[in-house]
């Protein structure tokens, strides 16, 4: 009885709940960046990752247990596959996205995480010899000046005198990886299903990320640990873990301009969000860049 329930939820979705699915899963990673927050005022970059990959993974086996009667991957090559995308993912862009988060503004993050596609488009070109047209390269320099207005909080102040916000820089660092982890995981998303590539890359990544986390002490947070804490770690761990399932769910059902929409609506639900929870100031630059980096995205991913 079990086994037929979990293999339902490998239906394919009808298009209006593949929409429900595909907004949903936005909110739940507009809310990360308010759990991310809150963890981060307690624990480090690196711990907070490998607590997410460790959680995630024993809740990740269990779910494929349940829906795949025997592991689906045995041959060594596949191990490379999921170091790769666990290095480039986990390690690499979730890592440094924390590091940045930690001293920058949600909102901040939210814009300058919009332009993860234009570095995938990037990659692209030159890895894969996709051509950039004149439109994508406008679209390129459109959101670059989005990224600016953001970086520099609109004052030219702020770029002679580099007063920047140091954890912008890392943000976009963990959008280069993300795009690594993209265009790659692209080339082998068919050989498995999203669950199985999840799972094999949360448990290299869990693998690496804790002994790294030995370096940051964790054990001295302990007695600032709160219950708030908890439940921003097992929101990020276990509820943004089964999101991204549901986003490659929807993403079978729905073209790729509309699945895109999850995350052009970030930086403007993260702007709500910040405003609401936690007490960001939200000014026009931030509104202005917002629809200027996703205007240019936009552009830059048209076909």
């Amino acid at each position: 009885m079990r086994w037929a329930a979990f293999r339902r939820l490998d239906r394919d979705l009808r298009e209006h709940e593949a929409y429900a699915v595909l907004l949903l899963v936005s909110f739940i990673w507009a809310g990360n960046f308010w759990a991310a927050k809150a963890a981060l005022a307690v624990v480090g970059p690196i711990t907070l990752t490998a607590l997410r990959a460790a959680l995630a993974s024993a809740f990740l086996l269990w779910y494929v247990r349940l829906s795949h009667p025997t592991w689906p991957v045995a041959a060594a090559g596949d191990l490379r596959v999921f170091v790769i995308l666990a290095l480039s993912g986990l390690v690499g862009s979730t890592t440094l996205w924390y590091y940045g988060l930690r001293s920058t503004l949600a909102v901040n993050a939210a814009i300058l995480g919009a332009m993860g596609p234009i570095f995938v488009g990037l990659l692209s070109a030159a890895w894969l010899r996709e051509r950039l047209s004149p439109v994508n390269v406008a679209g390129i320099a459109l959101s670059s000046a989005g990224v600016i207005l953001t970086v520099t909080r609109g004052s030219v102040d702020v770029l002679l005198h580099l007063d920047l916000h140091r954890g912008d820089f890392f943000i976009l660092a963990g959008q280069v990886s993300w795009a690594v982890y993209s265009v790659y995981g692209r080339q082998v998303a068919r050989r498995f299903s999203p669950t199985v590539v999840t799972t094999g890359l949360y448990l290299v990544a869990t693998a690496v990320l804790l002994p790294l986390a030995l370096v940051e002490h964790p054990w001295t947070a302990l007695p600032r640990v709160g219950f708030g804490t908890v439940l921003a770690v097992l929101y990020a761990a276990i509820v943004v873990t089964i999101s991204h399932i549901w986003f490659y769910w929807g993403m079978q059902v729905v073209s790729a301009p509309v699945a895109s929409l999850t995350v052009n609506l970030l930086p403007f639900e993260v702007l709500l969000l910040s405003w609401l929870f936690l007490g960001e100031p939200v000014s026009w630059f931030h509104a202005v860049g917002a629809f200027v980096v996703i205007a240019g995205v936009g552009l830059a991913t048209r076909k």
